[in-house]
């Protein structure tokens, strides 16, 4: 994640055209943890925003992601720009139902429950700084709303990202400096909820990426230190693989998509 602060808009965070007092960890954030902020517009007759730049790599895609929700506007404007003021990405949502307008680039809200909405976007600047831009909006005329605020409505704001990505990676939180995390990884035990000669599973996965490596599904025996059950879905290819391990290390069996 590029963007410092993502879930603290008192800080780093450029802000225009808002009331600044009483505005940080207001509300539950989707995590369930009192940190989401709230962009209170004043009342100016103008934009009621918050942004920040960030610096990547020329003509390669980009992705920002915000959490938003309702806070007595129904409307909230998200989207990218490089330093020339150009839109990258981006589109307005309404808050009561996830609907997108406006749209530029490859966007897409994600209902993350309690009125929370994830959107995300996607784009290919071609030059080296971009911003995230997020806006307060009085209904789905203008990507760039303007308007008189009343002094106290707005939007809920948490979990801001940007990456150098075609595709929004899990939340990432930042504080002061940019942030990597580690592939996401999903462990649980099976002590006690499979018996020790049978059981079945069942994974569903869906992938948003075309590149990569391609994704795995170990069942470990932490006891012997070894797998003994992989599903593999290999990069370029649509085949899924089912690697049965003989409890040594060994394979005994490969079953690929054509055969299951």
């Amino acid at each position: 994640n590029l963007v410092l602060q993502s879930d603290n808009i008192g800080t780093t965070w450029s802000k225009e055209n808002l009331i600044l007092t009483s505005y940080t960890d207001v509300t539950a954030s989707p995590d369930g943890k009192s940190t989401a902020d709230k962009m209170i517009e004043d009342t100016s007759n103008t934009q009621h925003r918050i942004y920040q730049y960030v610096t990547h790599t020329a003509s390669t895609s980009i992705t920002g992601s915000a959490y938003v929700k309702a806070a007595g506007r129904n409307h909230a404007s998200v989207f990218l720009y490089n330093a020339t003021n150009s839109v990258v990405a981006g589109a307005v949502i309404d808050l009561t139902n996830g609907t997108l307008s406006n749209t530029v680039g490859t966007v897409s809200a994600v209902s993350a429950g309690n009125g929370w909405y994830r959107v995300q976007a996607t784009g290919t600047p071609t030059i080296t700084s971009t911003g995230l831009h997020i806006y307060t909006a009085n209904g789905t005329g203008n990507v760039t709303p303007s308007y008189a605020g009343d002094g106290t409505s707005g939007v809920y704001v948490w979990g801001a990202q940007l990456e150098q990505a075609a595709f929004a990676s899990s939340y990432i939180p930042t504080t002061t400096a940019t942030v990597t995390r580690a592939a996401d990884s999903l462990s649980y035990s099976l002590a006690s909820n499979v018996n020790d000669s049978e059981g079945s599973t069942a994974v569903d996965v869906t992938t948003e990426w075309s590149g990569g490596t391609g994704w795995d599904a170990y069942f470990y025996d932490s006891s012997l230190d070894q797998q003994r059950f992989a599903m593999w879905h290999w990069s370029g290819s649509n085949n899924l693989m089912v690697v049965d391990r003989d409890g040594n290390g060994g394979v005994r069996n490969n079953y690929d998509s054509n055969v299951i």
